[in-house]
C-alpha cells in the first residue's frame, strides 16, 4: 500500500494531508466513521497480547475512538479534520490546525 504525507503552511493555518491507496471507504459507510465504537479493524488487540511485546509500539486499533476523538480536539483547538475517500482507490485525510494564537477557547 503507497502512503503519503503532504504539509502546507498557509497565512492562517497548516494543513497535513495524509493519503493512501488501500481500496478506500464506501460512500455508504463514511457517516459512520465519526461515530464512536465504529471501527473496520479486523480485531481489537488484547492486553496480553500488548504486554507480551513490550519492545514495540502500542497497537491500538479498533476501539472506535481514533477519527471521532481526532476531529473533536482539531476543532477544539480552531481547526478540523477531513476525509475524503474514493472507493477502489484511497483515501485522503486533511488535518487543518490554527497557526494563529489569537483563537478563543471554544466554551458551551
Amino acid at each position: 500500500m503507497h502512503r503519503r504525507l503532504v504539509v502546507a503552511e498557509g497565512g492562517e493555518d497548516v494543513t497535513i494531508k495524509v493519503s493512501d491507496e488501500g481500496g478506500g471507504i464506501p460512500r455508504s459507510g463514511l457517516a459512520s466513521i465519526w461515530t464512536y465504537l465504529y471501527s473496520t479493524a479486523k480485531s481489537r488487540v488484547q492486553v496480553e497480547e500488548l504486554q507480551d511485546d513490550t519492545d514495540g509500539p502500542a497497537v491500538l486499533a479498533g476501539y472506535g475512538y481514533g477519527l471521532p476523538v481526532s476531529r473533536l480536539y482539531a476543532r477544539y483547538f480552531g481547526g478540523d479534520l477531513q476525509i475524503i475517500s474514493m472507493e477502489g482507490y484511497g483515501t485522503d485525510a486533511y488535518l487543518h490546525l490554527n497557526r494563529l494564537g489569537n483563537v478563543q477557547e471554544p466554551l458551551p
